[in-house]
């Protein structure tokens, strides 16, 4: 019988170790990149607005948001007001409202078929709020 020898018991520990740890740096990579491409910036962690009400004056087609700021950044925002004939338009105006602070948001010359209006911070675009047409105050 032929003398024949495998691999070294040590040379196939340090082979194994190698290969793990090329996979954990790739499945590393892989997951580093995942997290950066899906996740909102860190940054829109611990934010969070609400519009604690709304007004509408139907003389003067005056719209009062009341927005709170619950988060410690200062943050601008973005509205869109929805109408019942399905319109959408972008407010012209933008508002900002430092951290912790409560501010009210007033537009001028809103028709009485408003629906819906929705408020979506500049800075992180997930921080967002709406109220529906039932709970504006004089609609």
């Amino acid at each position: 019988m032929g003398n024949k020898k495998g691999v070294s018991p040590l040379i196939a520990v340090i082979v194994l170790i190698a290969f793990t740890l090329i996979v954990a740096g790739m499945l590393a990579t892989w997951a580093s990149r995942f997290a950066r491409e899906t996740l909102p910036p860190t940054e829109c962690f611990n934010i969070d607005v609400i519009i604690q009400g709304a007004t509408y004056d139907q003389p003067t087609g005056t719209l009062n948001l009341y927005v709170k700021n619950r988060g410690t950044m200062t943050l601008t925002f973005d509205t869109l007001l929805k109408y019942q004939n399905g319109t959408i338009t972008q407010a012209a105006q933008t508002y900002t409202v430092d951290g912790g602070q409560l501010r009210t948001f007033t537009f001028t010359g809103i028709s009485s078929t408003i629906d819906e209006v929705t408020i979506q911070a500049q800075e992180c675009t997930s921080v967002q709020d709406l109220i529906q047409r039932q709970w504006i105050t004089g609609l």
